[in-house]
């Protein structure tokens, strides 16, 4: 079975072999090469100098190298092939009746034990471009990463689109990129990152990195990253904390006008009585002759 980290450097010196040298790794292999603990399957590889198309590079590559093969999309109406490597797999036997031993390739469209692999374009899904000198290979492996800043900010954005995806399967994928960026954050703060003035990104991605920067913190307040987020330049939304009224030592009355004004600040009324109801509107939808 091919590993991703056999996959890695196969993939990065074909891509050099054909004259692309601003080429680096962004997603789960780039959170690795920085320091997350979560083994990748896949690798998405973006390509800065490349003049052609995603589908014309995936075939360059395919006929550089016969350890990469494509498969057509599973995607109903896809129209557009999947890049995947594996290491090349000979078979070996002897002939009864001949001296000789044999040996022959075996190459198949079956993905089994290969390693998916994405070529990435600047502008696509939003990926920004940005200076080949900011690629970074000072990792224990000697792979190419793009810039910590660049990396967080996409795996940021993969977890909000994944939280919105409509298909169950990609909005599960949310928990894992969550766990990511617990990871990440801290690294990226702890090196002195600071995504708004490291690199000259475009205003349109740091506003919407801002943005989902205060929606993470508001899915999970309790994060302990907040602290780093604020570090590293972005505004953080407020924690909100609940207000406990003690009775302690007061008067029945006294006890129940403190309760009263307390629960009303959160829009909940008291009675005469130390009972209290929350206020709410019931919404009814009529579905043929049901009604909800």
């Amino acid at each position: 079975m091919t590993t991703v980290w056999e996959a890695a450097p196969a993939a990065i010196s074909t891509l050099k072999d054909l004259g692309y040298t601003d080429v680096c790794f962004v997603g789960g292999v780039a959170c690795s090469l920085y320091g997350n603990p979560r083994t990748p399957h896949d690798l998405d590889i973006l390509i800065l100098d490349a003049a052609i198309d995603q589908e014309s590079l995936k075939r360059r590559v395919c006929d550089q190298d016969s350890s990469f093969f494509l498969v057509p999309s599973k995607k109903i109406g896809a129209t557009y092939k999947v890049l995947w490597y594996r290491k090349p797999r000979y078979s070996y036997s002897r002939s009864y009746y001949s001296s000789y031993d044999s040996y022959s390739y075996t190459s198949t469209t079956d993905t089994s034990g290969a390693i998916k692999v994405d070529l990435l374009l600047p502008g696509v899904m939003d990926i920004p471009s940005f200076s080949s000198s900011a690629i970074s290979s000072s990792n224990s492996r000697g792979l190419p990463a793009a810039p910590l800043s660049v990396v967080l900010l996409l795996k940021l954005q993969a977890w909000s689109q994944h939280r919105a995806a409509l298909q169950s399967h990609y909005r599960m994928e949310q928990y894992k990129d969550s766990r990511d960026l617990d990871t990440l954050v801290p690294i990226a703060a702890g090196k002195g990152i600071k995504p708004k003035t490291d690199l000259p990104l475009p205003a349109s991605f740091l506003e919407a990195a801002q943005a989902r920067v205060r929606e993470y913190l508001v899915v999970y307040p309790s994060s302990d990253t907040r602290s780093h987020w604020k570090a590293m330049g972005f505004e953080v939304p407020k924690l909100l904390t609940t207000r406990t009224v003690s009775t302690k030592g007061r008067s029945t009355s006294n006890a129940l006008d403190d309760l009263t004004s307390a629960l009303s600040s959160l829009n909940i009324s008291a009675g005469s009585s130390t009972s209290a109801t929350r206020r709410y509107t019931r919404t009814s939808y009529t579905y043929g002759r049901y009604r909800y």
